[in-house]
């Protein structure tokens, strides 16, 4: 499990997701080189980050005792990742049901074969960049989202932002840009 899902590193700290900081390793290395020690009584460093940490102690002043400690954050359970959709959503085939939403989209009676297979292979590419980002899932739960609207009769935007470059989210109904038809690149979502 990669620590990267839990915490986001701005400046010197590393910020969790229930709220908490703690200093990340370069932070308290440079800290200990200015000749500070007071910061360890009050701060916390990652379980990961300790024995590093500990090393850096070693090395840096042979004059600190054996009595300083250095405090860990403890660590996150692993995220809830499925967002508690139904069943239904959460084992769909996402790539079928793209496909319904592209023949529900599109009149390909009226668009050349060049078009059609263009389109269809945008709709591969992008749902390969989705595999490989592993947001899959997130697919799912958007499909679930609108089939929740329709359902009880709300109305969404037509969509803005970068989600629009989307091509398949277009084929999901989120929003209601042909990202292909504007020439938009996927690119200026997922990166």
């Amino acid at each position: 499990m990669s620590e990267s899902i839990f915490y986001q590193r701005i400046l010197d700290r590393d910020l969790w997701v229930d709220g908490e900081s703690s200093l990340h390793v370069d932070a308290i290395c440079n800290k200990m080189l200015e000749g500070s020690l007071d910061f360890l009584e009050t701060e916390k460093v990652s379980e990961s980050a300790k024995p590093e940490v500990k090393k850096f102690l070693s090395y840096v002043d042979r004059k600190i005792t054996n009595t300083v400690s250095v405090k860990t954050r403890e660590s996150i359970s692993d995220l809830d990742k499925s967002f508690n959709i139904p069943s239904k959503y959460s084992n769909m085939n996402i790539a079928k049901r793209i496909m319904r939403g592209y023949k529900y989209r599109h009149n390909t009676d009226s668009m050349s074969e060049d078009e059609v297979s263009a389109r269809l292979y945008r709709v591969a590419d992008e749902l390969e960049l989705y595999t490989n980002m592993g947001l899959l899932d997130v697919l799912k739960c958007s499909a679930y989202m609108v089939d929740t609207l329709k359902e009880k009769g709300m109305v969404w935007g037509p969509g803005r932002g970068s989600a629009c470059c989307s091509y398949i989210l277009y084929l999901l109904e989120i929003h209601d840009i042909d990202s292909y038809a504007f020439d938009l690149s996927i690119d200026e979502f997922l990166r």
